[in-house]
């Protein structure tokens, strides 16, 4: 079993009742951040911070990491950095895209009127899960995308820069 394999299985264990156990286990674990030579430059130099120019919003307003390595899809550069999260809000099953599923479902209850799916209306999807993490003082997400364990943090505070 490979290592992204056995961490999914052990996040999945933990899902709606992540423990110490699960936090410390995440606080252990290097992300990578990348991004353009620009960017970087300002990250390492004022550290990270949450604005309105990040595009791909797609599980909240904050800054997108990769676990285990980097993805150079969001730039050549990467930055390593630990996490110390204190609420996580876990999505391994890729549940918080959808309506017919608990995470889902309680995004929906944030929406300024009804909404089927986030495809149906993404802006409105997006503004309903910002509101509610805002309002569950979640911290930081855990998720799953295309094979790879992704943590976007909403609190840049809980950021630790490694280079």
């Amino acid at each position: 079993m490979n290592h992204l394999l056995e961490y999914k299985n052990f996040l999945l264990e933990n899902i709606f009742e992540p423990n110490e156990k699960t936090y410390d286990e995440l606080r252990n674990k290097i992300f990578y951040h990348n991004t353009t030579i620009g960017s970087k430059k300002n990250i390492l130099n004022n550290g990270f911070s949450i604005h309105d120019k990040v595009r791909g919003k797609i599980y909240g307003e904050g800054i997108y990491f990769t676990m285990d390595e980097p993805n150079n899809r969001w730039g050549k550069e990467t930055i390593k950095v630990k996490l110390n999260p204190q609420k996580i809000l876990y999505d391994i099953k890729g549940e918080i895209e959808y309506e017919d599923n608990p995470i889902g479902k309680e995004v929906l209850k944030y929406a300024s009127y009804p909404l089927k799916n986030k495809p149906s209306d993404y802006e409105e999807w997006a503004k309903a899960l910002n509101k509610m993490i805002a309002d569950k003082k979640y911290d930081s997400l855990i998720t799953e995308e295309f094979e790879t364990i992704i943590a976007v943090v909403f609190d840049p505070d809980i950021i630790s820069i490694i280079e």
